[in-house]
């Protein structure tokens, strides 16, 4: 199976600009690096073309022709992440759209039952490297969904929800993200911001125990787990002799 994951072009302007630095979306990154081998996987962040992005993705999406397109939104992103899924479904009708990320997550019920958004056919709620891999097997193998946790979706013209999924405990049992599909040599700070060379962020731990009212905490779950400092920096090293990442 054909899979393109993509993140969103929006920025916030207060903290991202053009003369500033553009992030490596390292969320669709993890997704991307837990997916069953067998499947050809790319990854698509929007971010880095934001001029020219429906030419752009016009032209990615014939090239690859994938059989399933997975997004990430936050909810001031989600008025652009609907037009990109209606792009989408124009130029790959059969392609299945999976939404996650923040939005999904906090507003699952009200997107998924509404005739606004036809075009997507499930929602990831919460963490969705486990979730995408069962999804994706039960769709080879064309297997109930009723089984896999943490998800929404129509089924006959019927809403269905299943039950919530258990955040990750073992947060060392986690691949590196896909970093060899981002385009690293775009990742590049301009002065005064820093040196013209490729940099990222590192994901070290998820989770937090504080209860802020402003906060998207459900993703994540109010449990702080972190990676063994031996991890990160297994992390470290691989990010420096491989990609040749000095900054991070």
């Amino acid at each position: 199976m054909k899979i393109l994951l993509l993140s969103m072009p929006d920025v916030a302007p207060v903290i991202m600009h053009e003369s500033a630095f553009h992030m490596p979306n390292l969320g669709i990154a993890s997704i991307g690096a837990n997916i069953d081998p067998g499947h050809e996987v790319y990854i698509v962040d929007l971010i880095r073309n934001r001029w020219g992005l429906k030419k752009h993705l016009i032209r990615r999406l014939t090239t690859i022709k994938p059989d399933l397109v997975g997004l990430s939104s936050m909810t001031w992103q989600y008025p652009t992440c609907i037009k990109i899924i209606r792009l989408i479904k124009k130029v790959r009708p059969a392609a299945r759209i999976v939404l996650g990320g923040y939005h999904a997550t906090l507003m699952a019920e009200e997107i998924v039952s509404s005739d606004k958004n036809p075009e997507i056919d499930f929602l990831v709620r919460g963490e969705g490297e486990e979730t995408i891999i069962e999804l994706l097997r039960a769709l080879e193998d064309n297997k109930p969904l009723e089984s896999i946790t943490g998800i929404n979706y129509r089924d006959e013209n019927k809403v269905k929800s299943t039950a919530a999924r258990a955040v990750m405990v073992d947060m060392d049992a986690l691949p590196f993200p896909a970093y060899h599909l981002l385009p690293w040599q775009k990742y590049r700070p301009h002065p005064p911001h820093g040196q013209a060379s490729p940099f990222t962020a590192v994901i070290t731990s998820r989770g937090c125990p504080y209860r802020c009212a402003y906060c998207s905490k459900p993703v994540f779950g109010s449990k702080f787990r972190a990676q063994s400092p031996g991890r990160v920096v297994e992390e470290l090293v691989y990010l420096k002799e491989k990609l040749g990442i000095k900054e991070v």
